[in-house]
């Protein structure tokens, strides 16, 4: 989020907050880095590694 405001001496602030939900992780600075993945278990993993090793796309 992208926040602007203005210091009582007039000088104008902008910066931004970083949220992961409703967590404020970060303010100002560089985008954060992304959450770990979910790791697919079970028969879902096992269709896509299928899908990869035949030379597949997971994707669509």
């Amino acid at each position: 989020m992208s926040r602007h405001r203005i210091e009582p001496n007039g000088r104008q602030d902008h910066y931004k907050e970083w949220f992961r939900g409703s967590a404020r992780i970060q303010i100002g600075g560089n985008t954060p880095a992304c959450e770990a993945a979910e790791v697919l278990a079970g028969a879902a993993a096992e269709a896509v590694q299928h899908t990869l090793a035949r030379g597949g796309s997971d994707v669509g």
